[in-house]
């Protein structure tokens, strides 16, 4: 407990506590201790009971009178104390291997290393911090690497260390002392090796190796006649089953490529060798969820999945007049060039006959006529060079609609009815002339109303003007309802 803090002319502060005096250097941090030893009557002050005088002696009042300090004869720092190893000593386990003397004090004393026998088990080390000037403040901290990860700071200027049962090995002692300011001086270091048991010594292992290569070459000899004997039966055990293998990797080989092209064929049409509806809807399962998710953030307005449904003009003009096999090649024809329309996600289905849907996964709904009318040029613009050498100029309608029709309510229609849309574009077009194409996409009054009844079947002429918008490359307006 700090009584009275008292500044003296040297920029320090004198502290009386009930331990005596503390002295702190605030620009150094050095804090010195002060106790009878030192001359002072009191071990413990009075609170209040000091002041300094004119010529800057400090009066200091205690519980045994008054001490009279002159604080220019307390210098800022103090020497520091001296570490000292003062013994070491076998406590248990010595015998005939040991190298240290149950009293080796004058040996350790100046040694820097020192030996110690396997049968050196259990030893003490002792320690002092040597300080004449203030020989109750002194402190020491020691380690010793391998035994401690710090400083080991016992109470008071002297330790004794007791260390039992370290492996062989060398341990590196470091003992510091710090006198009244605290500081610790140079360290004093020592040397401790511990030496190994004969049967863990170097020669020891070499000799050990030794025997154990001498047995193993006596039981490779031994050992070697019936290696070579079985060496024939394992080779040929080898061999037969390298060529059961090698058999049973060819037929995993030809399972798996039959197991290929089966997938292959549930999934692809084998005259154009694009997808078909079974492909198309484990496709639409995958793509459907997360395009929703997609059209529902903001700035998704006008996207869609564009459904073109594209079939074939008079393509049993065609067959009837050409045969089949020209047919064919019309229809392979058809489906390359569509593919070449194609982007990287979007799919191609042959639909049925002659008819295809190309499914646009990302389009926007501002750039469906121009879709449409590149698809259609596609296909007109160049005529089939058949197998005969003949040419053949065939057209194709079509007929589009988005999914889902209305980025408004995404969940109202699934892409069947978008598909049936498409189908009623496609019947329209060829209605107006065929070689042509035509949409149904939603109009900027398209209510939620008019949107349950184009999905329930209504046409475009039975909606509310502006519900729907009807996109055409036909002469004339498109018409949906029949005579």
């Amino acid at each position: 407990m700090i009584y009275r803090i008292e500044p003296d002319t040297l920029g320090r502060l004198w502290l009386t506590t009930n331990h005596g005096i503390s002295v702190l250097t605030p620009a150094s941090g050095i804090v010195q201790t002060l106790d009878r030893s030192d001359g002072l009557f009191n071990h413990e002050y009075n609170s209040g009971a000091s002041f300094a005088d004119a010529d800057g002696l400090l009066y200091l009042g205690g519980t045994d009178g008054l001490d009279i300090v002159d604080p220019r004869r307390l210098p800022a720092t103090s020497p520091p104390a001296t570490p000292v190893i003062t013994g070491l000593r076998v406590l248990g386990g010595q015998g005939p291997a040991s190298t240290v003397p149950p009293e080796s004090t004058p040996e350790v004393l100046y040694a820097d290393r020192v030996e110690l026998g396997y049968r050196d088990r259990v030893f003490q080390l002792d320690m002092v911090a040597m300080d004449f000037t203030a020989p109750n403040a002194a402190r020491l901290r020691y380690r010793i690497d391998g035994v401690h990860d710090d400083w080991v700071q016992p109470h008071g200027a002297q330790s004794n260390v007791v260390l039992s049962y370290l492996p062989p090995g060398e341990y590196p002692l470091e003992v510091q002392a710090a006198g009244r300011d605290g500081r610790f001086g140079a360290s004093r270091r020592l040397m401790l090796a511990v030496q190994p048991p004969p049967w863990r010594h170097p020669l020891a292992y070499t000799a050990y190796a030794l025997l154990a290569l001498a047995m193993l070459a006596w039981w490779q000899l031994r050992l070697g006649a019936q290696a070579r004997e079985k060496r024939a039966q394992i080779d040929r055990l080898n061999l037969t089953v390298a060529e059961r293998t090698a058999a049973l990797k060819q037929a995993n080989r030809l399972l798996l490529s039959s197991n290929e092209q089966l997938e292959l064929a549930t999934r692809i049409d084998p005259l154009t060798q694009v997808s078909n509806r079974r492909d198309l809807q484990e496709w639409l399962a995958r793509e459907c969820p997360q395009f929703i998710h997609e059209v529902t953030q903001p700035g998704a307005a006008g996207r869609c999945m564009l459904f073109c449904m594209i079939d074939i003009d008079d393509f049993k003009r065609i067959n009837d007049g050409h045969g089949h096999q020209v047919g064919d090649e019309v229809l392979v024809e058809v489906a390359r060039r569509l593919r070449q329309v194609c982007r990287e996600r979007d799919i191609l289905v042959r639909w049925g006959g002659e008819e295809f849907l190309l499914l646009m996964r990302d389009a926007h709904l501002q750039d469906a006529a121009g879709l449409a009318e590149r698809i259609r040029r596609s296909i007109a613009d160049t005529v089939v060079t058949l197998a005969n050498g003949h040419d053949l100029a065939i057209t194709v309608s079509i007929g589009l609609a988005p999914w889902p029709l209305s980025t408004r309510w995404p969940s109202m229609g699934d892409w069947e009815q978008s598909v049936r849309l498409a189908d009623l574009g496609l019947y329209a077009a060829k209605a107006a002339g065929k070689n042509a194409w035509v949409g149904v996409v939603p109009g900027p009054r398209l209510d939620r109303s008019n949107l349950q009844s184009l999905l329930g079947g209504a046409v475009p002429e039975q909606l509310a003007p502006g519900s729907v918008e009807v996109l055409h490359s036909t002469a004339s307006p498109p018409r949906f309802l029949r005579d």
